[in-house]
């Protein structure tokens, strides 16, 4: 599933994800961070 690792494409898939997300810590940092990015670029 990496090709929801870009961008907004990733937001969306997060819900399906999500019981995924929470055992790896790494990758929700990463969401966060990446996340973080998306939202200062849109301001």
């Amino acid at each position: 599933y990496k090709e929801t690792l870009s961008g907004p494409t990733r937001l969306i898939s997060i819900d399906g994800a999500d019981h995924t997300f929470g055992s790896i810590p790494w990758q929700e940092e990463l969401f966060s961070n990446t996340l973080e990015f998306i939202l200062a670029n849109l301001s």
